[in-house]
């Protein structure tokens, strides 16, 4: 998880800042971007702004009002992408944040509902699996395999001496 955490800190803070003069075009839809997924994720408000919106100080709240221009933003962004890279080196997975605006304005702040430690455990469990028609029975095997050879290594380091003196003096 620390990974894609780094990611985003890189795409949404970072990146933007040191393409300030490389490459005017891809820096201004890096920007564009940025700033309109970063305002669709929620804003922090002062403590007293956040007691005229009644919500919690230190809370993150998006203007509903706001939300649609927001959105705009990001697609105009994911277009400016488009025309100042080639066509393959976009990922499919960024067509996502076309729906963000419109997701947020049904759902509320979208980050309550990531899944990221879902997906990392989910990837795991999947490298378990070497024949995808029988994905159940590849993962008992992969389980009990990976528990023999926990404990067979556990039975090769002397982590535990049973004979030692220490628990014979005190009765166990």
């Amino acid at each position: 998880m620390w990974k894609a955490r780094r990611k985003f800190r890189l795409l949404f803070y970072i990146l933007p800042t040191q393409l300030r003069d490389q490459v005017p075009r891809f820096q201004k839809a890096l920007l564009l971007f940025a700033w309109s997924v970063r305002r669709l994720l929620g804003q922090t408000y002062s403590y007293d702004f956040a007691h005229v919106l009644r919500i919690l100080p230190g809370s993150r709240a998006v203007n509903k009002t706001c939300i649609p221009l927001y959105g705009r933003d990001a697609v105009r962004a994911l277009v400016l992408f488009e025309g100042c890279t080639p066509i393959d080196h976009l990922k499919p997975a960024f067509h996502h944040y076309v729906h963000y605006g419109d997701l947020t304005e049904e759902y509320s702040l979208l980050d309550i509902l990531w899944m990221m430690g879902f997906e990392r455990y989910n990837k795991h469990l999947k490298s378990h699996v070497r024949n995808p028609r029988c994905p159940n029975i590849n993962m008992a095997k992969a389980t009990s395999q990976t528990d023999t050879a926990n404990y067979f290594t556990l039975l090769e380091e002397d982590m535990y001496e049973l004979e030692s003196e220490d628990y014979h003096r005190y009765g166990l």
